[in-house]
């Protein structure tokens, strides 16, 4: 009896070290991350036209990259924190503190967003700077008082003046502690970064021309049965997706056997779309030219294994033009694409950089690289996907 062909998932590439490293590699990181996570939390929405597009996407994302690029600031700013202005009228004569404009910032981080940010990602672990942005919020608020209030002397300014300063001084040192525990909580972010560049290498070294497919999977937001919006999901309701994606990662690895090179997926939360999984698959492109019919046909498996309807997004239906050319009929050997496939990676892993999905305290394997041993023809072509810190800087400028 023939034996079938097993795919795997592969777990252990190794972490690629960049010869040109360079000594700001931990804020690029965190930039490539930033657009990552804001981009990650757009949704697509499907028109009457059986189009999609993308529809605004969470101000809470944007507001945690920024505050992970704001607490940087804080570490090397100075002692300076704000200058005495004089308001009112000649006849009364007010003064209040001005605040410099990375107090200014400061200020409105520990506004009201912060509560939204909890909302927005309730099951979710927090990066050691938000976390420690949010305990702060409680103290933050006593200090902003000070802005606010006019003074009748200038006097009167000496001692609030000297209370922000100090608050300061002690902020800048936990905030430095904050981005050093940062760094441990990115590592298997980035390493999987790192893991899907060589995954990636892998599959273009088999085909040059790759047939690329992107899917997006969740529940039906009318016949789901988990929990209405801001509230975390059980451990029973993460176990009732997971199966349906076992079983969908079964029928994807029998239906392409023989075509599949690499199969990316990851597992999400939000408040709009609850649980959902981003699929990326790669093929060798001499056996496939119609991906959009593809991912229908893989969509319509997906709603057949969780009994309900139209609960995928095909992204190559996507109305909006993407930015990138990485999905459908791809040559690695053009450059563009090879950025295309850079953005994907980050889209995919460097998210995680800020929050972790986390159900009932444990953390939840999200990310999964699956596909067959592969054997590259001797002198086969193989694209460096790994950039130096310049081409990653024009990199993110292209995008």
């Amino acid at each position: 009896m023939k034996r079938k062909r097993v795919l795997f998932v592969r777990k252990n590439y190794p972490v690629f070290e960049d010869e040109h490293a360079h000594d700001d590699d931990d804020v690029l990181s965190d930039t490539q991350a930033a657009m990552a996570f804001v981009e990650s939390s757009l949704v697509a929405v499907e028109k009457d036209d059986g189009e999609f597009e993308y529809v605004s996407g969470s101000r809470e994302s944007e507001f945690i990259s920024s505050l992970h690029q704001l607490a940087r600031r804080v570490v090397m700013s100075k002692d300076e924190v704000a200058k005495v202005v004089s308001v009112g009228s000649k006849r009364r004569e007010m003064f209040k503190l001005k605040p410099t404009e990375m107090i200014a910032d400061l200020i409105e981080a520990f506004g009201d967003m912060q509560m939204l940010v909890r909302h927005e990602y309730p099951a979710h672990r927090y990066s050691p700077v938000l976390k420690l942005f949010l305990d702060l919020q409680p103290a933050a608020s006593q200090i902003t008082q000070f802005f606010r209030r006019s003074y009748d002397n200038g006097s009167d300014l000496i001692l609030p003046n000297k209370l922000i300063r100090r608050a300061m001084r002690k902020l800048r040192y936990m905030v430095r502690i904050a981005l050093t525990h940062h760094k441990t909580f990115a590592r298997n972010p980035r390493k999987n970064f790192s893991n899907m560049i060589e995954a990636m290498e892998d599959a273009a070294e088999c085909s040059p021309r790759l047939a690329s497919g992107r899917i997006d999977l969740f529940i039906g937001s009318k016949e789901h049965r988990f929990k209405t919006r801001h509230e975390p999901p059980s451990r029973a309701e993460l176990k009732e997706f997971m199966g349906y994606r076992r079983r969908f990662i079964r029928y994807v690895q029998n239906r392409l056997k023989g075509s599949l090179l690499r199969m990316f997926t990851k597992l999400e939360y939000g408040r709009d779309r609850f649980f959902h999984v981003h699929c990326l698959i790669l093929l060798n492109g001499q056996h496939y030219k119609d991906m959009p019919g593809l991912m229908d046909e893989l969509g319509a498996k997906w709603d057949a294994i969780t009994g309900c309807t139209k609960s995928f997004t095909n992204v190559h239906k996507l109305k909006r033009r993407l930015h990138y050319e990485a999905i459908g009929l791809v040559d690695v050997r053009d450059r563009r694409v090879q950025i295309g496939l850079q953005k994907l990676a980050s889209y995919f892993t460097l998210a995680d950089v800020f929050v972790k999905l986390e159900i009932d305290e444990a953390d939840v394997e999200t990310f999964a690289i699956l596909g067959p041993v592969l054997k590259p023809k001797p002198g086969a072509y193989r694209p460096v996907l790994r950039m130096t810190f310049r081409e990653a800087v024009e990199t993110i400028t292209y995008m």
